[in-house]
């Protein structure tokens, strides 16, 4: 793990510090005091970057999603466009050849003429959009995880 090597390391670089000061080595005291400061810098990375990471792009919502998906079905995206899921999912994202882009729908309707063609569809979304979905008398949803404000959700038509 690369927390106590970075505790080690910035009470190390402390003590270099210290040490110096006692001393009177002003060179010394600056080089230490920087090390400090870089070591504080190098473990909050290490640290925080898997959390931002997931919170930034939705990782862990993409993988429960693609692990969901049944065989030929796809992921589309309902009022939340979100790129994580084409990377974590093999490339099975809802793809609009018309306009070349992944498939983004604005309203019901496009998600209903999307499932013209598709037996069912996992739609990436935000929680404020889900009663929309589930109250539409055309479809059937099926909850699939959640990630904050984001929500994976199975919809078919009825």
């Amino acid at each position: 793990m690369q927390f106590p090597f970075a505790v080690r390391s910035f009470f190390g670089a402390a003590l270099v510090a210290a040490a110096a000061l006692a001393v009177r080595k002003q060179r010394a005291l600056i080089t230490g005091a920087a090390a400090v400061v870089i070591v504080l810098v190098f473990a909050a990375v290490i640290l925080l970057f898997p959390t931002l990471g997931d919170e930034v792009s939705l990782k862990s919502l993409s993988l429960e999603a693609a692990g969901a998906l049944r065989p030929g079905e796809k992921i589309g995206f309902y009022l939340k466009k979100e790129f994580a899921p084409v990377f974590y999912s093999e490339g099975r994202v809802l793809c609009e050849h018309r306009r070349g882009t992944t498939f983004y729908a604005l309203h019901q309707n496009m998600v209903a003429d999307a499932l013209a063609s598709e037996p069912s569809l996992i739609l990436i979304t935000d929680s404020r959009w889900l009663e929309g979905l589930e109250t539409d008398a055309r479809f059937t949803t099926e909850f699939i995880a959640s990630r904050d404000e984001a929500v994976a959700l199975r919809v078919s038509l009825k």
